[in-house]
């Protein structure tokens, strides 16, 4: 089961993201814009120019979970 909640850190990525980007791109910009370890637990947020979109890059036992909303 899929779930976040207030247990969790959530971490707002300052620039704008392409949105094209997945998993391994995303993981990229917590690492290199963020300086934080993506496999941490950690919920990472991520906006497009416009503020329209919106992807929540998150890791669990079993690997990455993306959500995206739009």
């Amino acid at each position: 089961m899929f779930s976040l909640g207030s247990s969790h850190r959530y971490y707002l990525y300052g620039g704008h993201c392409d949105m094209r980007k997945s998993f391994d791109g995303l993981c990229g910009l917590v690492s290199s814009g963020l300086g934080r370890g993506a496999t941490g637990g950690d919920v990472f947020v991520f906006l497009n120019r416009r503020r329209t979109h919106m992807k929540l890059l998150h890791w669990e036992h079993g690997g990455f979970v993306l959500y995206y909303k739009r």
